[in-house]
């Protein structure tokens, strides 16, 4: 009997132990939570670039549509890859 409540305590750590390890390692745990965390806001900064990209595409067709003659020059030069030899196209990548 007398080794009987010494086994209790020592099942009472291992089982505080295992949960605890789990709680931190485990696949819902502290540090996967924290993944989760920075994946998360990596794709937030992903998705924002996609919008704001967007937009500026949005507003590149509407320009096209109301037939701006300097961006549609432009745009057939470059989907055509024409230009004289004395032409200079300059490519603002900044947009």
């Amino acid at each position: 009997m007398k080794h009987f409540f010494h086994v209790i305590p020592l099942v009472s750590v291992l089982i505080t132990a295992y949960f605890i390890y789990h709680g931190i390692y485990g696949n819902r745990g502290i540090l996967r939570l924290e993944q989760i965390h920075k994946e998360h806001e990596h794709h937030s900064m992903v998705a924002l670039n996609v919008k704001a990209e967007k937009e500026l595409l949005q507003k590149k067709v509407q320009a096209l549509k109301n037939g701006a003659p300097d961006l549609v020059q432009e745009e057939a030069l470059r989907v055509l890859n024409m230009g004289g030899e004395d032409t200079l196209i300059i490519f603002d990548t900044a947009q």
